[in-house]
């Protein structure tokens, strides 16, 4: 029973304690540590923008989701032509390709979103042929991909 009282002045005289702290009257105003009044007035100032575009010679675009490609024709902003440059990045360096490789093929992926309209089923012999509506593609015209190497090397530090 003892012990059982020790315990419980203690507890009492600790809760009593963070009250009488935690009713202490020093508030800290905002802002009083600011020398001088606040000298605020009311001026209008009018400006007229000055707006403008300009060309970027080469943007690094490493690792987007999604890229522009091609050109396109704006009535206001005028042509504006988009390209891609981009190397090999194996996934582990230094593979082994034995004495005399040779390069057969090189595939190139460009991805484009899409979305399903139709599916034309064939009777005769019972084929699927989905039909898709380009979503990300300006205009109807021909596509015209043209390939190029560069011997630019593309790095981080560059």
């Amino acid at each position: 029973m003892n012990l059982k009282n020790t315990i419980l002045k203690v507890t009492a005289s600790i809760a009593l304690a963070f009250v009488a702290v935690s009713c202490d009257d020093d508030f800290n105003t905002v802002g009083d540590q600011i020398i001088g009044d606040v000298n605020f007035q009311n001026k209008t100032y009018t400006a007229l923008p000055n707006a403008f575009t300009r060309k970027f010679a080469k943007v690094q675009t490493s690792s987007l989701p999604v890229y522009a490609l091609g050109s396109y024709v704006d009535p206001v902003y005028g042509k504006s032509e988009y390209n891609v440059l981009t190397q090999i990045a194996p996934p582990n360096y230094n593979p082994a390709f034995g004495g005399e490789p040779v390069l057969d093929s090189v595939v190139l992926s460009i991805p484009y979103f899409s979305t399903r309209t139709d599916q034309i089923v064939n009777e005769e012999t019972n084929e699927i042929t989905n039909v898709y509506e380009l979503d990300s593609v300006y205009g109807s015209e021909a596509v015209n991909l043209s390939i190029y190497r560069s011997n630019y090397f593309l790095a981080d530090f560059d």
